[in-house]
């Protein structure tokens, strides 16, 4: 086995061996620890076979198991080398898109890289804009069988009449060409009424919440209105008064900074309030006040551990719960489905801001990025240049965990330029790549969940 290149898997009370590009791993013992080191070292049957001692009998069924899982390894990195990702394309398939109604926020978050919600830019979208958005999006979805539309901003329900307008209209343009439309959208929760509940829970708007912690003081630090008012107390009098009675009082997510590290008790703490989804993400900030530390990365990599505990024992109980990034992709890793990229970004999805402009997504919203209009069209020299410049970062393309984690997102890696940052981020990463193997090992007895993760 000349090319013989497996990892060794360590996290928590277990150890595991790792076939990279097959996705393939399973736990190990001691005689399977001495066989995978002294392959990787590239010593020979005949030399291994007398290192063994009386395991011998055993080391040859070992060794030939290892073997076949090598012909597999094999074959799924020369399918992979067959299928580079980084070719220039001549058309988006669009199955995806996000619309930002407004360039403004009712909060001033500390940490948001869109310039409170602004891009630095002042635009509003107007109602006869929207079916000229629809319309550019099922022309260039065509073939496609649905649509999602995560509807954005700033705060997108500062600009409801738009925001239902988008939905009305795609519902029915959507209908009279025979395409499903799927609407999500994230706000910050300060601004629902029994009006806007209605809408949201009438059209299956998968709503996500904005809140950083379940801590008042904490989220009114991080997430401050931008009148002095507490983002707290004005989520309690909106999303939670109209929406916590419903189902759709599902998901909330969490921007993860070195003020509110304490993930295991906010995510047990938001369980516990009823939402059934929790999705955590690093902050993306080049403000030093949200720069992570060695010992940050160290003390979330703990939190992580102690979260990952906490959701097996609920699913063993059959208690319903997900959560963002730790469950994530368990369905996938089960099926041995490599996640080729991190997301739908110069693939099948799109940003439009509010005056038509085209981009790669909410996070890139940025001049630099422009990839054209609904007018105009998508300029494909500007993806094209995108996605060849892209793939120039090699590291992720080496990495152990490049086929679960998906590689760089592209708007980290455009909006973080501090080296170090990077790497920290990446390190968790690859911590939770760990645990993400460590929870499927656990729930290998459920498969019915696993199904319909």
């Amino acid at each position: 086995m000349d090319n013989f290149n497996v990892r060794t898997i360590n996290v928590l009370d277990k150890k595991f061996i790792f076939f990279p590009y097959s996705l393939i791993f399973f736990e190990s013992n001691d005689l399977i620890d001495k066989l995978v080191l002294l392959l990787s070292k590239k010593r020979s049957e005949e030399f291994i076979l007398n290192s063994v001692g009386e395991d011998i009998e055993s080391a040859k069924i070992v060794l030939n198991q290892l073997n076949d899982l090598m012909i597999l390894e094999e074959k799924s990195k020369e399918l992979i080398k067959n299928n580079k990702s980084n070719n220039a394309i001549s058309k988006l398939k669009l199955k995806a898109a996000q619309i930002n109604t407004i360039n403004a926020c009712n909060l001033k978050c500390k940490y948001c890289f869109a310039k409170d919600g602004s891009h630095g830019e002042n635009n509003v979208l107007s109602k006869h804009m929207v079916k000229d958005i629809i319309d550019f999006l099922l022309k260039e979805g065509i073939g496609e069988d649905e649509l999602s539309l995560t509807i954005i901003g700033g705060e997108p329900l500062l600009n409801f009449p738009v925001f239902e307008e988008i939905i009305n209209c795609a519902k029915a343009e959507g209908k009279a060409q025979g395409k499903d439309i799927r609407f999500i959208t994230t706000t910050n929760g300060t601004l629902i009424n029994e009006r806007i509940a209605s809408v949201l829970k009438e059209n299956n708007v998968s709503t996500m919440l904005s809140l950083d912690s379940h801590d008042k003081n904490t989220q009114d630090y991080l997430r401050p209105s931008n009148t002095g008012t507490s983002s707290y107390d004005m989520i309690n009098n909106s999303y939670f008064k109209y929406q916590c009675s419903s189902k759709e009082k599902s998901k909330v997510h969490v921007t993860i900074t070195p003020f509110n590290k304490n993930i295991y008790d906010i995510g047990k703490n938001f369980f516990e309030m009823g939402f059934s989804h929790v999705h955590f993400e690093e902050v993306i900030s080049e403000q030093d006040e949200f720069k992570l530390t060695k010992e940050d990365v160290d003390i979330l990599k703990k939190e992580y551990e102690k979260l990952s505990l906490y959701l097996l024992e609920k699913i063993k109980n059959n208690q319903k719960v997900s959560c963002y990034p730790l469950l994530d992709d368990i369905k996938r890793i089960n099926e041995r489905r490599l996640k080729i990229k991190k997301c739908g970004v110069l693939n099948n999805m799109i940003g439009i801001s509010p005056d038509g402009n085209l981009y790669p997504c909410d996070m890139l919203m940025w001049g630099d990025y422009k990839l054209g209009s609904i007018s105009t069209g998508i300029n494909y020299d500007k993806v094209n240049d995108l996605i060849i410049n892209h793939d120039l970062d090699l590291q992720c393309n080496e990495c152990w965990a490049r086929y679960i984690c998906g590689g760089q997102c592209l708007g980290e890696r455009e909006l973080i330029k501090d080296k170090e940052q990077r790497s920290y981020r990446c390190s968790i990463k690859k911590h939770i790549v760990r645990l993400k193997l460590y929870m499927l090992s656990e729930l290998g007895g459920k498969k019915e969940y696993i199904d319909n993760l």
